[in-house]
């Protein structure tokens, strides 16, 4: 619980309900924390981007609980309100600055549909300036953001 606090994974004494619902396999609890925090704690993304990424898929997939607790989220790192709701509202995110969109969408279609990668999605990205190790931490919170949003769809998660 310690490392959850630290991390920001509990409201008041309690781990969000992401995880609370896992409790029924503490095991598998463990374990998804452990992907989660791999991902999202520290890395070379901001974790701006990280956030609008799983906002971005959460969106796509339909996901109210992942959609609440990362527009929350963008918005105690103090993102423009405009650009939440740009990503929210508009899936060509064409009001967004050309990076962020191209890294939301290029993560979006990971996610989504990640047979339709090609070389030139990842060729644009690096020429947009991400290094291998940061295209690698891309697809990892798109991965994440699929899995979650899997997991909060079925267990049915009440807002926290």
């Amino acid at each position: 619980m310690d490392d959850m606090a630290a991390t920001g994974a509990l409201v008041g004494e309690l781990p969000l309900n992401f995880y609370s619902a896992l409790t029924l396999r503490p095991d598998l609890m463990a374990a998804a924390w452990d992907f989660v925090k791999a991902v999202l704690v520290g890395g070379r993304l901001s974790p701006e981007l990280k956030n609008f990424v799983i906002l971005a898929i959460s969106v796509a997939n339909q996901s109210h609980y992942c959609c609440l607790n990362h527009a929350a989220a963008l918005r105690k790192l103090q993102v423009s309100e405009a650009w939440i709701q740009a990503c929210m509202e508009d899936p060509t995110l064409a009001a967004l600055p050309v990076d962020l969109r191209e890294r939301l969408l290029f993560a979006r279609k990971a996610a989504l549909d990640p047979g339709s990668l090609t070389s030139a999605d990842l060729l644009a990205l690096k020429r947009g300036g991400l290094t291998d190790e940061e295209l690698l931490e891309l697809v990892m919170v798109a991965g994440l953001a699929a899995w979650a949003n899997i997991w909060s769809i079925t267990a049915d998660l009440a807002p926290d």
